[in-house]
């Protein structure tokens, strides 16, 4: 019988009540499909546990173990339960709801409602935040935690590809494939390999140390994500913050908060740096008591009142038609939020002058809205501005531009704009020769 690695199933299979529509996504250890409810046609997420490396998927669609892979299959498949067994048992506003579970094909199922949406991860590849929607889904987390944290249970895996914004109703926070409850983690020995992102986790987490998990370390993941939306980029990971600090070097995570121009609180900021501190006696281990430190929801009123006066409905609407690929029509919106001197919008809209879509492609004008943006404060239009500069104004005067707007991104963590200026200075392009720059740059 023939059998393949890596395959879900396909569009059209039957199985429980359920018919299968497509894939939404894949981890390392399961996929997710869009499955309809044949009996009320309504639309629902299912979870199949599906192990990549270790399992082959027959010709019927069983999956079968790798032999030599059984005993960690066998593991991960009752870690697996367990997170259906703790999920069906709990409904929080801000965790993911699941409604059961069943056997089939050799492996185990998830159903879980399914709300149109996307990740937080995917809206940060299109656009900053506002500081409004930062704190909305920050303190959407929190409670999330502190809900978790109550019954001794941590998720160990914080980070933005975990979380869910729905287009309607509350953020929250799934997969929970890497969660853990204390009474388990007593039971594992002082060092266990664990499931987890570089810069999401903490070091206690990187290195498998598990008499030192605890809320602290969620608070982590969460400070994580707030710091990749103000910043641009997830953190640097934990081991190489400690390296850097004792090295006599600024820690990166602090360097990078300062630096950026983007406006958001200085208590916000603040309150990421205290979460993100690598020592765990200096971190908040409780997250409503490290909300009211730094009052974040007063921000977040105060935030919402300013939101609107900002063009936050505009962008937000625009955003809703962008993903869907109706890249005229968010352009037409956008010009709403750009009137409201917002530079997200600036940003938005260079990007679609630049890339022709939705609109007539015309890189004087993308120019002019990345310029907007970036002297008022935005990174990614610094770093695409340089880039435009470098690779459609190709002459010494703009190269030079493209040079320093690429080194202001730089400053602020970017590191694709590292990157390119790297080249550049190997590479004598709009910059003297300076390998030791380049060297630098490439490192950082």
């Amino acid at each position: 019988m023939k059998e393949e690695f890596l395959k879900g199933l396909p569009s059209g299979y039957k199985i429980q009540n359920y018919i299968i529509k497509k894939i939404l996504g894949k981890g390392g250890y399961s996929i997710t499909y869009l499955a309809e409810d044949m009996n009320t046609q309504e639309k629902i997420a299912l979870k199949e546990f599906n192990p990549f490396k270790e399992v082959l998927r027959r010709e019927d669609e069983r999956i079968r173990p790798n032999p030599e892979e059984l005993e960690e299959f066998n593991l991960r498949k009752r870690k697996f339960l367990d997170e259906a067994d703790f999920l069906i048992n709990i409904q929080h506003e801000n965790i993911v709801n699941v409604t059961g579970s069943f056997e089939a094909n050799n492996t185990h199922y998830i159903v879980m409602d399914f709300l149109p949406g996307e990740s937080l991860a995917r809206v940060l590849k299109r656009r900053r935040l506002t500081e409004f929607e930062l704190l909305r889904i920050s303190l959407s987390l929190a409670n999330a935690l502190q809900f978790l944290h109550s019954m001794n249970v941590y998720h160990l895996d914080v980070k933005s590809l975990n979380v869910y914004i729905p287009e309607e109703g509350e953020p929250f926070l799934f997969d929970f494939g890497s969660s853990w409850q204390q009474l388990q983690l007593r039971k594992l020995p002082e060092h266990e390999e664990f499931i987890h992102t570089a810069g999401y986790a903490p070091f206690e987490v990187q290195k498998g140390f598990t008499r030192e998990l605890g809320p602290w370390s969620d608070i982590y993941g969460l400070g994580a994500i707030m710091y990749e939306v103000i910043v641009g980029s997830k953190p640097v990971k934990a081991s190489i913050r400690k390296e850097t600090i004792n090295d006599g070097k600024q820690d990166q995570v602090e360097e990078y908060l300062n630096k950026t121009e983007h406006p958001y609180s200085e208590e916000i900021k603040n309150s990421v740096k205290k979460a993100l501190h690598l020592e765990i006696n200096q971190r908040p281990d409780d997250a409503h008591l490290w909300v009211e430190e730094f009052q974040l929801q007063q921000l977040h009123e105060k935030a919402r009142n300013e939101d609107k006066a900002q063009g936050g409905d505009y962008l937000r609407e625009a955003d809703s038609f962008w993903k869907k690929g109706k890249f005229g029509k968010a352009f037409t919106i956008l010009k709403n939020a750009s009137l409201r001197e917002s530079s997200i919008a600036w940003y938005m809209m260079g990007f679609l002058n630049e890339g022709g879509k939705g609109v007539k492609q015309d890189f004087q004008r993308a120019r002019k809205w990345y310029k907007k943006a970036a002297l008022k404060g935005e990174r990614r239009a610094k770093r695409d501005l340089g880039m435009l500069l470098r690779n459609k104004f190709n002459d010494d005067v703009h190269l030079l531009g493209a040079a320093q707007w690429l080194q202001r991104a730089a400053d602020e963590g970017d590191a694709q704009a590292m990157s390119v200026l790297g080249l550049m200075y190997r590479n004598e392009v709009g910059v003297k020769k300076n390998y030791k720059k380049a060297l630098e740059l490439f490192r950082k």
